[in-house]
């Protein structure tokens, strides 16, 4: 009896940066892994406001950005990002 045992790898995590932002909106950005390892399908994006629930958005693999809107000034934000794929999903560190 054969057998075929198969691996793969999760996507690197996105690296988010902030691109700009003003007193209620910023935008943030991340390098895209696809075309290094295993295809990436999409991106998933949780945010709250310190204190409230979180909130989420599924971005497509192809975008390697997000403007978010209607911020507060002087709040404070909290992001979470991870990557998704066939074979699992990556949060960032």
């Amino acid at each position: 009896m054969n057998y075929f045992y198969c691996t793969y790898r999760s996507p690197k995590p996105p690296f988010l940066k902030v691109v700009e932002s003003t007193t209620s909106t910023i935008l943030l950005e991340w390098e895209s892994t696809n075309g290094k390892g295993t295809p990436v399908s999409g991106y998933v994006l949780h945010w709250r406001e310190h204190g409230l629930e979180w909130a989420e958005v599924q971005i497509p693999s192809e975008k390697t950005d997000h403007k978010f809107t209607g911020l507060n000034c002087g709040t404070s934000y909290k992001f979470l990002y991870y990557s998704l794929q066939y074979y699992g999903e990556r949060t960032t560190k």
